[in-house]
C-alpha cells in the first residue's frame, strides 16, 4: 500500500446514494430466501470511492437517509413521519447504537486500506429541525438539546469502542444565527469530554465571526469548516489561535455546493494558504461540507483531485 501523505485527508460524512439500485438488491435477496441489506450496495460503493481516491479517514457515507432522522428514526422520544420528525415525550436512549454496524460494515469494505471516523448529527441541529409535541417547551428547549447530547455521548463510545479513528459532530445551524450558544456549545463538548480519539466539529457557511466561540471548546479537537466557498474563514483564525488551544483546522478545499470538479493546480493554492497561514501540522484536509448531492463521478472527481493536490503540497512521510 502507498504511503499516507504527511497531511491527512478525510470527508466530512454524506456521500451520493443510486437507491435504485439498493432496492434491486435487496428484492434479488428475498426472492432468494436470504435478507439482504438494501444499503449494503451503496454503502460499499461510498467507502470504495473513498479508499480508490486515496482518502486516510473514510465515512459509512451515510447512505441509509439525512442526516436528522439517520438519528431521530431510532431515539425513544422520537417519532419519524412523511421524513418530518416530532419529538413525543422524554428523550432516552435506544437499546442498541444507531451507526455503529454501518461504521463496522465501512471498516470491512475499506480493509487495510483507510480508517473510518464516527460521524454524529449534533444535538442543537437535531433539536432545531424537530417539531416538539411533548416533553419539552418547543425545540428550542435547552433541556432537549442536552438530552440528545446523552444519547449521542453514548452513540460516541460505542463507535470508539468499535474502532472509529475519530469522531464527527456535525453543528450546520450555528452558521445561521442560533440562540444561546455557549449553552449549545457546552452541549457539543459534553459529547467530546474524555472521549479516546480527536472529536472535531463541524459547522458550514461562514463562521468567520463565531471562531472565538469554537476555540474556546475545551474538548473539540478539530474544528473543520468550508474554506472553499467562504474563503474569508481562513482570515478568522490564526496558527497561534490553534496551537495556543490545541486544536487543529479540518480545511475544506473542493466546494459542496458547486458541480463543477476543481482541477489539482486550483486545490493546491487553496491549500498552500492554508499551510502559509496555519502549518500543514494543523490541518485536516477535506470537502466544504457532505458530497451527496453530486452524480458518484463527479464526487469521486472532487476527492480524487484533492488528494492529488494535497500530496503535491504535502509530499509524503
Amino acid at each position: 500500500m502507498a504511503r499516507a501523505p504527511a497531511v491527512i485527508t478525510s470527508v466530512v460524512g454524506s456521500f451520493p446514494v443510486e437507491e435504485g439500485l439498493d432496492r434491486t438488491e435487496a428484492l434479488a435477496g428475498f426472492y432468494a430466501g436470504r435478507p439482504v441489506d438494501p444499503f449494503e450496495g451503496a454503502l460499499r460503493e461510498a467507502v470504495e470511492s473513498q479508499v480508490a481516491a486515496g482518502i486516510d479517514w473514510v465515512s459509512d457515507g451515510q447512505v441509509r437517509a439525512d442526516m436528522i432522522t439517520l438519528f431521530s428514526a431510532h431515539i425513544p422520544g422520537m417519532k419519524v413521519a412523511d421524513g418530518r420528525t416530532t419529538v413525543v415525550g422524554a428523550i432516552e436512549p435506544p437499546a442498541r447504537s444507531i451507526t455503529r454496524g454501518d461504521m463496522l460494515m465501512a471498516k470491512r469494505f475499506a480493509g487495510d486500506q483507510a480508517r473510518v471516523k464516527g460521524i454524529l448529527t449534533g444535538p442543537s441541529t437535531i433539536a432545531l429541525s424537530c417539531a416538539v409535541a411533548d416533553g419539552y417547551r418547543d425545540e428550542r428547549d435547552l433541556q432537549l438539546v442536552h438530552d440528545i447530547a446523552r444519547v449521542l455521548r453514548r452513540e460516541a463510545e460505542e463507535l470508539i469502542a468499535n474502532g472509529a479513528v475519530a469522531v464527527q459532530i456535525d453543528e450546520p445551524f450555528f452558521s445561521t444565527g442560533v440562540d444561546e450558544l455557549t449553552a449549545r456549545l457546552a452541549a457539543v463538548d459534553s459529547i467530546a469530554k474524555g472521549l479516546a480519539v480527536p472529536v472535531a466539529m463541524h459547522v458550514c457557511g461562514d463562521v468567520s465571526d463565531l471562531m472565538g466561540d469554537f476555540l474556546a471548546l475545551e474538548h473539540v479537537n478539530i474544528l473543520d469548516h468550508e474554506f472553499a466557498a467562504s474563503p474569508q474563514v481562513l482570515d478568522a483564525i490564526s496558527r497561534d489561535d490553534l496551537e495556543g488551544s490545541g486544536k487543529r483546522v479540518g480545511y475544506g478545499c473542493i466546494r459542496s455546493d458547486d458541480a463543477t470538479v476543481e482541477d489539482v493546480p486550483t486545490i493546491v493554492t487553496r491549500i498552500r494558504a492554508a499551510v502559509s497561514k496555519l502549518g500543514a501540522e494543523n490541518l485536516i484536509i477535506d470537502p466544504d461540507c457532505g458530497l451527496r448531492v453530486f452524480p458518484r463521478e463527479v464526487a469521486r472527481a472532487k476527492l480524487e483531485n484533492m488528494v492529488k493536490a494535497t500530496r503535491e503540497v504535502g509530499g509524503s512521510e
